[in-house]
């Protein structure tokens, strides 16, 4: 936008007072719509629980989560452990918590760099399209064709188990999905105007991309990003249960449920405690994507 020159013959900037007011404004109809959303709400507050429980862990576990006791090994719930001890005598509520926070910071850290990469790189082939369109979607392609789980076995095999492996396994897979979303995104968002206006006078094309393309776009990528989460922890729990992902002692759920399946017969607890968290947080991020997805676009609501 051209400055206007005043009669004073000051220069006149523009005011944006107006369109801050239309972002808030924005910003309250859609916090609205999510309110309607008793999914979505229940959603937050599971998800709000588990994120409160992953940064308080110290403060909340009420015995060494790692420290072996094996006079109290196998212990029934309640007492001093109120949901029992494992086959090595340790608190399982206390493992839980702080499984808590392992589960939740790698989810975190594959879907961030899942999200990042994968937005790049749908935005950058819907924009520009052409012969880097042709390539970037093959390779996208190719991913695709591969299940998650199993592409991520695969990616830990040639990169050895761990958990930054893990991560990155789980960051791969989820390329694609964010890839493929951004680039029909953007191919609907650039033939807009405003867009047209932007590269006629002449603004880089990188400015576009990250002034106009992206802040269109975010929308439904933020809902993928919740839905991925859920995706997330259950690839990240499969992979422990495996044993490809944490190791012991690392209090993990996936590694808790892989340790208690065998005693799922005398002693339950041991692996129905882990697998309660683990469908709680599934469930809390998806009702969570849900809920957001109505509250972003009402269209798609059913």
């Amino acid at each position: 936008m051209m400055d206007i020159a005043s009669p004073q013959g000051r220069v006149a900037t523009p005011n944006h007072s107006s369109s801050r007011s239309a972002r808030w404004e924005r910003f309250w109809v859609i916090l609205r719509q999510f309110r309607r959303n008793r999914g979505g709400v229940a959603g937050l507050l599971i998800v709000g629980g588990f994120i409160l429980v992953a940064i308080l862990a110290e403060s909340l576990v009420l015995h060494d989560p790692v420290k072996q006791n094996l006079a109290v090994a196998l212990r029934s719930p309640g007492g001093a452990y109120l949901l029992g001890t494992d086959e090595l005598g340790r608190d399982i509520l206390s493992r839980i918590i702080m499984g808590a926070r392992v589960s939740l910071l790698m989810s975190v850290a594959a879907v961030a760099a899942a999200s990042i990469v994968g937005t790049f790189l749908g935005g950058v082939a819907g924009y520009f399209g052409g012969r880097l369109d042709q390539v970037i979607m093959r390779t996208i392609d190719v991913l695709l064709a591969l299940p998650g789980i199993l592409l991520a076995i695969t990616i830990i095999a040639v990169l050895g188990v761990g958990l930054i492996n893990v991560v990155v396994a789980i960051a791969i897979s989820g390329i694609p999905v964010f890839a493929r979303l951004s680039r029909a995104a953007t191919l609907t968002v650039k033939e807009n105007e405003y867009i047209q206006a932007a590269r006629a006078l002449g603004m880089p094309e990188r400015r576009i991309l990250a002034n106009h393309i992206l802040p269109n776009i975010l929308a439904p990528l933020l809902v993928q990003c919740t839905l991925l989460m859920a995706t997330a922890i259950l690839t990240a729990s499969s992979l422990s249960f495996l044993g490809l992902g944490a190791q012991p002692p690392t209090p993990e759920w996936g590694a808790m449920l892989s340790s208690g399946r065998t005693y799922l017969t005398s002693r339950p607890h041991v692996g129905t405690s882990p697998g309660i968290a683990v469908v709680l947080a599934v469930l809390g991020f998806n009702l969570l994507g849900d809920g957001l997805r109505d509250a972003l676009d009402p269209r798609l609501k059913q």
